[in-house]
C-alpha cells in the first residue's frame, strides 16, 4: 500500500472523503493486488486495538444487507482474519466491511490523539498543505535512506530475496475455496504472514521477512520513526533498488 493510499484511507476515517473513490481505486486492481490490498487494510485496522464492539457498529454503520458475514472477529483481544476474506466470492463486500471497521475503530483513536498528535495519522487531512507536507518529508526521508551506504547491502538483498519469492509461483496453483459459513477458519497475524503468500518459496520468505523486519528496526532508531512508517520506506526503498536490477516490481 502506498502512502498516498494510506492518507486516502486516514481522510475516509476522517470523513473528509466518501467511500466511492476508495471502491473506485479497489475494483481497477487485479485479484493478487486485492488480497494485498485486503490484508494490508486488515494490517491497519489491527494497529487501531478496535473492540469487539467496534465489528457490530461498523456493520450497522455500512450499506452491507443482512445477508453479509463479517470476515474477522476479535477473540482474546486479537483481531483475526477469516481465510476467505481474500478469495474473489466476497472481496468487495469485504473491502467494504473493512473500511467502515477501519473507520469506526480510527474515529475513536482520532478522537484521543487529535489534540497532540504525533503521527501524520492524527493530523488534520483536510488541509492540502497538511498532505503535501506529509509527502514531502516522506519522500526526503526515503531519498535520505536510499542514498545511506550503510544499509545498501541489506536493501540489495532483499530485493533479490523479493525477486527469488516472485519467481517461485506455482504454476497453475487453484484459488482457495471460501469455507461454509459455519466453518471458518480464522487466521491469527502468525498464520496470515506464514500462509497468505504460500505459493512462494517457504525459506525465501521467511528470509525476506527477516531482512525486512530486522531493517525496519533499524531505520525506526536511527531516524525516530514508528514502525509502520519504517515498513512503508523498506517497501518502497526495495521496489526502488528492484526496479533498477531488472525493471520488476513485486506485488507487495
Amino acid at each position: 500500500m502506498s502512502l498516498d493510499e494510506e492518507i486516502a484511507i486516514c481522510q475516509f476515517g476522517q470523513g473528509i472523503s466518501s467511500i466511492n473513490e476508495l471502491q473506485s481505486h479497489f475494483t481497477q486492481l487485479n485479484h493478487e493486488l486485492k488480497k494485498i490490498y485486503l490484508y494490508e487494510l486488515y494490517d491497519l485496522i489491527r494497529q487501531l486495538n478496535p473492540l469487539k464492539v467496534d465489528l457490530d457498529l461498523a456493520l450497522a454503520d455500512s450499506p452491507l444487507d443482512a445477508t453479509y458475514t463479517p470476515s474477522v472477529n476479535l477473540k482474546s483481544g486479537w483481531l483475526n482474519l477469516e481465510r476467505s476474506t481474500l478469495t474473489k466470492p466476497e472481496e468487495e463486500r469485504n473491502f467494504i466491511f473493512l473500511l467502515y471497521l477501519y473507520r469506526t475503530t480510527y474515529r475513536r483513536n482520532y478522537t484521543l490523539n487529535q489534540e497532540n498528535a504525533t503521527t501524520w495519522q492524527y493530523q488534520d487531512l483536510s488541509k492540502p498543505d497538511v498532505v503535501q507536507n506529509i509527502l514531502t518529508t516522506h519522500h526526503n526521508l526515503l531519498e535520505a535512506i536510499y542514498n545511506n551506504p550503510s544499509y545498501r547491502t541489506e536493501f540489495l538483498s532483499l530485493a533479490k530475496l523479493w525477486h527469488d519469492q516472485f519467481n517461485f509461483r506455482a504454476p497453475n496453483q487453484p484459488e482457495p475455496t471460501a469455507s461454509h459459513a459455519n466453518q471458518f477458519h480464522f487466521l491469527d497475524y502468525d498464520e496470515l504472514i506464514t500462509a497468505s503468500l504460500n505459493m512462494f518459496s517457504l525459506k525465501t520468505m521467511r528470509s525476506s521477512l527477516l531482512l525486512r523486519h530486522s531493517l525496519e528496526k533499524a531505520l525506526s532508531i536511527q531516524y525516530k520513526i514508528d514502525l509502520q512508517q519504517a515498513r512503508q520506506l523498506v517497501i518502497e526503498i526495495t521496489r526502488r533498488h528492484l526496479q533498477e536490477k531488472d525493471n520488476s516490481t513485486p506485488n507487495y
